[in-house]
């Protein structure tokens, strides 16, 4: 007993066995140093999922009376509703992953709210967006946009597929957007036929017809044929004078027997119907048929985009069977057979055109445009007098307005004759006076793409009169907007040309600094203008504050890898600042920085976007603008937040720090979210009439900003159930 207890005895310096060794002595103190360790740890742990199941329990409650959300960076927000989700999906894209998001995630969520907004029978509120984001040239890309209008055409639902197809023709304007809308849709449409294949047509020839015709006339009196047949027998009377008794009897002829085709022999097999419905023919053939679009521009559109995502226009017609209709009918016949059969197959009927003393003014254009573009595509450029005839046709077929004729008032009208660059054979894109000459009357998104192979040229070097053509093109604000050049097209050409070299291949430039200035000032002009007498100029008192936390750094932004979200807020601050005049322009993340040193409000976007660019504050608290105001005692209008909306606070909320701000300061500020990102969350209170939230890029973000802080109340969503409410 006495030497059990000396075993469990503690020694008297460390509390182990007296007979311990000093090796033994060490690994019994690690073991309890682990033991205890492990304890802190397990305590830690505890008290770490207590607070989170009451942090849980918390947002339980907050659910019943608020609708706030948690984000992708775990902290709250607000959750965006589908149409608003569409907008962002067709402005901003989901081509690239974000910092929190990959890209297919945001494409699958964003094609989810379309179908939602379908299934609740909102197919013409959604076709009604699409279509006036088209229209006025609000989207950068037409994929997001084309993808909505492929999965209305694709609805098992006949009134929205019908709503759809009728709004081909105005949404696809030109044959790429075509060719991709059926692209899009072709491969589903053969595979649906394919595990469903439609019953076979019933023949109806002459025959049957006749049949049909007079079995429906019989039915209509009630009573059959053969009856009504009998009883005009019997009405006839016997003649006096003829015994026809003695009359030979009357042979009757025998009627052949034709045989009643039950079927056609093409649709026998159920894989033979993989043709297009009636609904999608008509729908894709209006493209060709609309009578609002005459011969000559068709020919355009027919010669310049030839081929495009695997589909050319011979293809589509055997789809769709075009049937064209009103006036210019016969020149859109010609012009067709032109462009899928070849310039050998109209040679004769053009010649009796033009011998034909009756023809119109417009048949004659037709044929001229026909021999014309057939003419410049045979040329070569070693042939020694083509380039000197190919730049003979552009002159006469330039359309330009020469100066005298503006100045004796004569309107200003294009040649309805149109040679562009993709008419002219390659070997000839090295011509500096064939470039001269298309310059005179190049479109605009034509110009702007073409302005870096325009320089390797060294057109703008040492020749005023090239550069003035440019500059005065990209400072027409008109012509902007009716070619629907989007901004972020200018942002993306500004700084492609800027850098002297092209994406790829070996192309190299001298940069013309005055087209810089150029691209940056349609750059503004690019966005949806006010109307005459008007402006979108408030007066209030701005603060703009740029998300350039690190969630802000990766991945691209609307289809361009190059410009970041960063970027993209310095592009869209710029544009509020060059229109109100009392503004301060901020930047956050983990916390808040003036810019104001570091921006000017003369810079051009690029240069601003460069030094964003090189900015990161770490975490996102989108509480900080107002907070900082609050604390420095300033007095803000409004509140433009440029962010990706991925916010996590630990002290306010972004409402709840502005509805604090307004309380103290006695204000009524309002708060914008413009959001960067295509994420299916804000900042901004859905409820609330002080918080609106709108999508970055829109090129009617102005008109939409200034609506709101007048008092429009038409600004917000109301197609959705819960916005409706």
């Amino acid at each position: 007993m006495r030497d059990f207890l000396r075993d469990r005895m503690p020694s008297a310096g460390d509390g182990g066995h007296p007979d311990e060794t000093p090796e033994e002595r060490h690994l019994r103190q690690r073991r309890e140093r682990e033991e205890e360790e492990e304890e802190r740890y397990r305590k830690r742990h505890r008290k770490r999922m207590e607070q989170e199941e009451n942090k849980d329990k918390q947002r339980e409650v907050m659910k019943k009376y608020s609708k706030e959300v948690i984000n992708n960076n775990l902290g709250l927000g607000y959750k965006v509703c589908d149409m608003e989700r569409l907008k962002r999906f067709i402005v901003l894209g989901s081509e690239f992953n974000t910092f929190y998001c990959t890209a297919t995630d945001i494409t699958i969520e964003s094609v989810q709210c379309v179908k939602r907004l379908l299934n609740i029978g909102k197919h013409k509120d959604v076709l009604d967006t699409i279509e006036q984001y088209s229209r006025e040239g609000r989207v950068a890309k037409e994929e997001p946009l084309l993808t909505v209008l492929a999965m209305c055409a694709l609805n098992p639902k006949d009134d929205v597929k019908k709503m759809a197809y009728e709004r081909v023709n105005i949404i696809c304007n030109i044959p790429t957007k075509l060719f991709k809308f059926i692209e899009l849709t072709h491969n589903e449409i053969v595979r649906m036929r394919l595990a469903n294949p439609p019953p076979p047509q019933p023949y109806t020839g002459k025959a049957r017809k006749r049949k049909q015709e007079q079995q429906a006339v019989g039915a209509m009196d009630g009573l059959k044929i053969s009856e009504v047949e009998g009883a005009e027998e019997e009405r006839r009377e016997p003649t006096e004078n003829v015994d026809e008794s003695l009359a030979p009897p009357v042979q009757k002829k025998k009627k052949k027997k034709h045989k009643v085709k039950e079927f056609k022999k093409v649709n026998v097999e159920s894989t033979k119907s993989l043709g297009w419905g009636r609904m999608r023919r008509n729908g894709v053939a209006k493209f060709y048929t609309d009578e609002k679009k005459d011969a000559c521009r068709l020919l355009y559109l027919m010669t310049k985009y030839k081929q495009r995502h695997n589909w050319d226009h011979k293809s589509v017609m055997q789809y769709s069977h075009p049937k064209m209709k009103g006036e210019e009918a016969e020149g859109k016949n010609l012009v067709v057979k032109y462009c899928t059969r070849g310039y050998d197959k109209v040679v004769e009927e053009m010649r009796e055109v033009m011998d034909n003393p009756q023809c119109g003014e417009k048949m004659r254009t037709i044929v001229t445009y026909i021999e014309t573009v057939d003419a410049v595509k045979n040329l070569k450029p070693d042939t020694e007098g083509d380039e000197a005839k190919l730049v003979e046709i552009l002159t006469k077929f330039g359309g330009q307005v020469t100066g005298a004729d503006k100045k004796k008032g004569k309107d200003e009208k294009r040649s309805p004759i149109q040679i562009v660059r993709e008419h002219i054979p390659t070997g000839f894109l090295n011509s500096v006076k064939v470039w001269e000459m298309m310059l005179q009357n190049m479109p605009m998104t034509a110009m702007i793409r073409n302005l870096g192979k325009m320089s390797s040229l060294n057109m703008f070097q040492n020749n005023r009169t090239n550069t003035d053509l440019v500059i005065a093109a990209l400072n027409d604000t008109k012509r902007l907007q009716a070619a629907r050049v989007h901004p972020v097209k200018l942002l993306i050409a500004s700084e492609t040309y800027g850098r002297g070299r092209g994406d790829k291949g070996s192309l190299v430039w001298e940069v013309n600094r005055d087209i810089i200035k150029a691209l940056d000032a349609a750059f503004y002009k690019s966005f949806k203008s006010p109307d005459l007498g008007k402006t979108f100029k408030t007066g209030l008192k701005h603060m703009l504050a740029l998300d350039v936390s690190g969630s802000m750094q990766g991945g691209g932004c609307m289809g361009c890898e190059a410009i970041s979200p960063a970027k993209a807020t310095a592009a869209m601050a710029m544009v509020t600042w060059n229109i109100e005049e009392h503004v301060d322009i901020m930047g956050f993340g983990g916390h808040f920085k003036d810019l104001k040193p570091m921006l000017k409000k003369s810079m051009l976007v690029n240069e601003a976007m460069r030094e964003i660019g090189k900015l990161n504050f770490g975490a996102t608290d989108c509480s900080l603008p107002m907070v900082f105001a609050l604390t420095e005692k300033r007095e803000v209008d409004v509140f433009i937040v440029y962010t990706d909306c991925e916010t996590r606070t630990e002290i306010w909320q972004p409402m709840e720090a502005l509805r604090i701000y307004n309380h103290v300061m006695k204000r009524n500020a309002k708060l914008i979210v413009v959001a960067c990102t295509s994420s299916g969350f804000t900042i901004a209170d859905p409820d609330s009439d002080d918080a609106l939230d709108i999508c970055g890029f829109d090129a009617n973000v102005p008109e939409v900003i200034h609506n709101f802080l007048m008092g429009s109340k038409d600004i917000k969503c109301n197609v959705c159930e819960e916005c409706a409410k």
